[in-house]
Formats: C-alpha cells, sequence, structure tokens
C-alpha cells in the first residue's frame, strides 16, 4: 500500500511539473516574440585569475590578465549575429573588410552567426605589428536556432559561450543546449528549472531561476566528466531595465571556471544601448573569405568527434550561404562523401516471363527425352 502511495504521488509531482513546463514556455516563446528585431550594446570588464600566466611579453611587455570588452547584439528574425571586441580599439584593414583590433594586446574581434539551424564563427589570425595575416568562417549544423548550442572550434576558450549569447540577446533560455528539464518549480512568485545536457566529452548540469515573467535572475552551468569538473560557469542578473514591455538584465555578474585548467575569469557585463532594427540581418562577408563547413555533420557527432573540422567542405565566400544540396556537391567533389547512387531501374517482373517459360519447357522436353 505504502509503494503505491508514492508511485500516486510521484506521478501527481510529474504532471505538475509538465503542466508548470508548459505554462513556461508559452510565456517565454511570447517574451522572445517581443524582443526580436532588436539591436543591444553591452561592454563588460573581464579579470582572468591563472596559476599559469598567458604572455605576450615580446608584443606589448606585460602579462594579459584580462581587459574591457564591447558586444554587439543584432537580433534579427531569421539571423542574429554578434560582434566582441576589445573597446580601446583601433581598425585595421584587410581588403574590403575593417576589423576591430585592441589598441594594448594583439586581440582581434571575434564574430558570431546564428540561423535557424546553423551557427557560424568569423575569426582573424593576427601577425607581427597586429596585422591581419588570414580570416576565416567556420560553419556547424545545430538542432535548433544556432546561438543555443556549443560550437566546437578551437581554441575552446571562447570569449562568449552559449549562455552568454542566449542571455545577451534575450533569448528562451529553456531551448539552451537542448537541455532536457527534469525540475519545473513555481514558488513564492519564482521559476526554479533544473535540467541536463550534452556537452563536449562530458555530461552537462543546468539551473535556472527566473521571475514570474520569466525574467532571468541565475544561471548555472557544470560540465563534468564523470567525477571530474571541466567547467563551471555562473550568472546572476542583480539590475534590470524595461525594453517592449518587457524586463530584461541591465547589469550581470558573470563567472567562468575550467578547474582542470586553474583558470577563472569573471566579469561584470552592462547593457548600456537597446535599439529597434528596421531591417532584417545579412550576412556581409567579404567576398573571398575562406570558409571551413561542416554543417553536413550531425550535431551530436560534432559533440564527440575528436576534430569537429574533419571532413569540412571548404570553399570561398561568394556572397551568401550556400545550401545543403549545393555543399552536398562540392563535398561529393572534394572526396568527403561518396558520389549519389545512380537510381536503380525498375523492372516488371514481366519481363523475366518468356525466360521462366523457356526453361520450363526445356527441362520438360529433357525429361521426357530421358522417359524413353
Amino acid at each position: 500500500m505504502r509503494r503505491l502511495w508514492f508511485l500516486l504521488v510521484g506521478l501527481v509531482i510529474q504532471v505538475a511539473s509538465a503542466n508548470n513546463l508548459a505554462h513556461l514556455e508559452a510565456l517565454l516563446e511570447q517574451r522572445e516574440k517581443s524582443l526580436r528585431s532588436l539591436y543591444y550594446k553591452y561592454t563588460a570588464n573581464y579579470t582572468i585569475h591563472r596559476e599559469k600566466k598567458v604572455s605576450y611579453e615580446g608584443l606589448v611587455g606585460k602579462p594579459y590578465t584580462g581587459g574591457r570588452f564591447s558586444f554587439e547584439v543584432f537580433r534579427g528574425q531569421e539571423i542574429t549575429r554578434v560582434r566582441f571586441y576589445p573597446s580601446d580599439y583601433k581598425i585595421v584593414e584587410r581588403g574590403t573588410t575593417h576589423i576591430r583590433v585592441g589598441k594594448e594586446y594583439p586581440i582581434a574581434e571575434w564574430e558570431w552567426w546564428f540561423g535557424g539551424d546553423w551557427a557560424g564563427l568569423h575569426t582573424f589570425a593576427l601577425g607581427d605589428r597586429f596585422s591581419i595575416l588570414s580570416e576565416g568562417l567556420y560553419l556547424f549544423t545545430t538542432p535548433e536556432s544556432g546561438f543555443y548550442y556549443f560550437i566546437p572550434v578551437p581554441p575552446q576558450e571562447y570569449p562568449l559561450t552559449h549562455v552568454d549569447t542566449t542571455l545577451l540577446a534575450n533569448a528562451n533560455p529553456l531551448k539552451v543546449a537542448g537541455t532536457r528539464w527534469e525540475k519545473v518549480k513555481f514558488d513564492s512568485g519564482r521559476w526554479s528549472l533544473k535540467g541536463g545536457y550534452p556537452a563536449r566529452f562530458a555530461e552537462g548540469v543546468i539551473q535556472i531561476e527566473l521571475d514570474a515573467k520569466g525574467t532571468p535572475l541565475y544561471i548555472k552551468a557544470t560540465e563534468q566528466r564523470g567525477d571530474q569538473v571541466i567547467l563551471d560557469m555562473e550568472w546572476q542578473c542583480l539590475e534590470f531595465t524595461e525594453v517592449n514591455g518587457h524586463k530584461v538584465p541591465l547589469r550581470t555578474l558573470r563567472r567562468w571556471k575550467r578547474p582542470s585548467l586553474r583558470v577563472e575569469e569573471t566579469s561584470e557585463i552592462l547593457l548600456l544601448q537597446n535599439l529597434p532594427m528596421d531591417k532584417d540581418i545579412e550576412m556581409n562577408l567579404a567576398v573571398g573569405t575562406s570558409v571551413l563547413d561542416v554543417r553536413l555533420k550531425p550535431y551530436d557527432k560534432l559533440l564527440q568527434s575528436p576534430d569537429p573540422m574533419d571532413e569540412a567542405v571548404q570553399y570561398l565566400w561568394k556572397g551568401r550561404l550556400l545550401s545543403k544540396d549545393e555543399l552536398k556537391q562540392l563535398a561529393y567533389q572534394q572526396g568527403h562523401l561518396l558520389p549519389p547512387e545512380t537510381p536503380r531501374q525498375r523492372y516488371s517482373l514481366w519481363l523475366f516471363l518468356p525466360s521462366v517459360l523457356f526453361f520450363i519447357a526445356a527441362a520438360y522436353l529433357y525429361w521426357r527425352q530421358r522417359r524413353r
């Protein structure tokens, strides 16, 4: 009897949790729709603590321990663009491209592009005297909109994570990394959620707290491989402002820690500006930019691949994103996919009937001849 009682209680809790999740999903979908087609500009002061200092002494005379950075989010209806660059920068030209590079440290801007089922990272390689040696665009497939998912491109220490881009774009936090939400509770005017998600060679656990209207208050994500913590991240929203009738984070404290490397990064992120956009986002990369495209590889395989860029299709940017069919044709030409199978010709069984009858007749005649 007691066992039956516990089963009934567990079932009631599961049904209540499912109802809570459905209500919260509808609330957050409506919130996200109201916060699209907007431009956000942020600033953040990064402080990096390392046991082993990373130094650029040969270039600037002192070790790098952080600095002030700016980032912009262009939140379109179909495509979202995110730019991250040193606040104290100078413009370096490379062809028709103008790149923001730090005046004090050799750090070039990062640029992300996110679509409905893909993500792209546009990076630059610096040389002596802060010159731009090369630039490249990495493209990946994702289960949903790209800014919800980790992009497995070296180096692993990105200035912004997939949780950052979700939070800064004021997107739906329930969709982060394809999380499976196991606990959903509403108590004292606050939503509390906990769930798991697949991480790179690890398992992730995320906890989120939202106010009654779905505004993020606190996020904590931990990625573990067995008992070893690979990555520990935390966001705490301290002040808020109103945008299109919704409360959004104005000041956020962020902590990023990788215990195995004994590296910890802290920052305070401030929203400086938000403006409506009168047109949607288009990818305006310079024609001729080198592209490494692995959108044909499923996302779960990308996460677990030792070399995510293995079998990348290589081409030069021609002003637009290639379709999957065009990408497959290039992959065939570069030897990453087998040639498409030639459709098998279908034959009617009636075509074989004369041959069958011939062999039956021959067998019958042979049988009669043997009987004589």
